[in-house]
C-alpha cells in the first residue's frame, strides 16, 4: 500500500464518527444525568457573555496561527504559508482522531515527509515541535505552582466505574510531569549534543520486521537527520526565541479559551488558578485510548472547573461548549482539508 493510500485510510470519514459519537454521547448522558432545570436560572447571559465566547473563538484562531508560524520557522521557511496552514490543521485533525498519549505525532512524520523537505528534516521538525511543547509545560508548571500551590487544585473525579481520588490524580500528575521532564531532556540531548545516537535509533527502528522494507532508505534518512540536528544546534538565539515565542503564544491562547468560557457564564475566576487546573487536566487527558480523549475530556472538565461555575450542571454545559470550540471544528476542517492537500501533493509529484 502506498503512503498516500495509508494516509487516506487514516483520514477516512469513519474515524470522525467514532470520537463524535463517544464525545457527544458522554456529553448528553452527563448533562441529562441528575440535571436540574432550575440550575439554568443561574446563567446570566448578557452582551458580555456573547463577547467572551467570541473572544474564545479568537483565541482558538491565535492558537492555530502560532502553530503555523512555528512550523514556518522550524522548516527554515522551506514550507510556505499555504503548506504550513494545511499541515497544521491536518496535524490537529490527526490528534483529534488519535488516542491522547499518541496524539498526531505519528501522522505528522508522514505528512511532513510528503512535502519534499526530506524525511530526516521532517523527523527533526516533529521532534523539535514536541520538545518545544513539552518545554513550555515543564517550565510553566513550577512557575504557576509557586503562586497558587497544588493540593487545592486536584479534585476527585466521578467516573462510571467509581470515584478516582484526588491522591491518585495527584500521584499520576507528578509521575507524568517527571516523565515529560525526562522526555524533554532526552530530546534536547539527542538533537543538540548526540544526533548520532538519534540516527542509530532510527536505523534500529527500521531494522524491525514490520519496517524492514524501508531499511535501505534508513541510512540516507539517518545522515539527513544528523545534518538537520547539527543545523538546529547552530541556530541563533533569535531563531529559538521566535520558535519558543510562537509555542508560548499558542499554548497561552489555548488555555485562555477556558477562562473566556467561565467569564461568559458570569463568573470572575482567579485566572492563575484556572490555568493550573488546566495544566493538571492536560496530563490526565494523555491517559485515554479513545480518539482525542473523547468521553474523558467531557467528564474531567466539570470535575476540575466546577468551582468557577454557579453549579455543577452549568459546569457540564461549560464542558460541552469547550469541546465545541476547541475540538469538534478540527474534525470537520481536517475532513474537508485532507482531499485538497492530497490533490496538491499528487499534482506536485506529477510536475516534478
Amino acid at each position: 500500500m502506498s503512503t498516500i493510500r495509508q494516509l487516506a485510510s487514516l483520514f477516512q470519514g469513519r474515524r470522525i464518527v467514532i470520537p463524535l459519537v463517544i464525545g457527544l454521547g458522554v456529553a448528553i448522558g452527563m448533562i441529562s444525568y441528575d440535571f436540574k432545570p432550575e440550575a439554568l436560572e443561574a446563567i446570566e447571559w448578557r452582551r458580555d457573555s456573547t463577547l467572551w465566547i467570541m473572544i474564545a473563538i479568537l483565541f482558538m484562531v491565535f492558537r492555530d496561527l502560532g502553530y503555523i508560524v512555528r512550523l514556518r520557522i522550524l522548516s527554515d521557511k522551506l514550507l510556505n504559508w499555504k503548506q504550513s496552514f494545511q499541515l497544521t490543521f491536518l496535524w490537529e485533525f490527526a490528534s483529534a482522531i488519535s488516542p491522547g498519549i499518541i496524539g498526531g505525532t505519528a501522522a505528522a512524520f508522514v505528512l511532513l515527509a510528503q512535502e519534499k523537505i526530506g524525511t530526516g528534516r521532517s523527523t527533526a521538525i516533529v521532534l523539535v515541535t514536541s520538545f518545544l511543547d513539552v518545554l513550555f509545560y515543564v517550565l510553566l508548571v513550577p512557575i504557576l505552582l509557586l503562586f497558587t500551590g497544588l493540593h487545592n487544585h486536584v479534585p476527585s473525579i466521578q467516573m462510571p466505574s467509581g470515584i478516582i481520588s484526588s491522591n491518585v490524580i495527584l500521584g499520576y500528575f507528578i509521575t507524568s510531569y517527571i516523565f515529560l521532564f525526562l522526555w524533554a531532556a532526552l530530546v534536547f540531548i539527542v538533537l543538540f549534543f548526540r544526533p548520532k545516537l538519534l540516527g542509530r535509533l532510527l536505523r534500529f527502528t527500521f531494522s524491525l520486521p514490520v519496517l524492514k522494507k524501508w531499511k535501505s532508505k534508513a541510512e540516507e534518512w539517518e545522515n539527513e537527520l544528523i545534518e538537520t540536528s547539527r543545523q538546529y544546534g547552530s541556530k541563533s538565539f533569535s531563531f529559538w526565541f521566535q520558535a519558543f515565542g510562537a509555542t508560548l503564544f499558542s499554548w497561552t491562547a489555548r488555555f485562555a479559551v477556558v477562562n473566556c468560557i467561565i467569564l461568559a457564564f458570569g463568573a470572575s475566576p482567579d485566572h492563575f488558578d484556572v490555568y493550573v487546573r488546566q495544566l493538571i487536566m492536560w496530563c490526565i487527558l494523555l491517559i485515554p485510548v479513545t480518539p482525542g480523549a473523547s468521553g474523558l475530556a467531557e467528564a474531567v472538565f466539570p470535575a476540575f472547573l466546577q468551582p468557577y461555575f454557579a453549579n455543577f450542571s452549568l459546569a457540564k454545559i461549560g464542558a460541552v461548549v469547550w469541546r465545541i470550540l476547541s475540538y469538534y471544528p478540527y474534525l470537520l476542517i481536517g475532513f474537508v482539508l485532507f482531499p485538497i492537500w492530497i490533490r496538491r501533493i499528487i499534482n506536485t509529484r506529477k510536475l516534478s
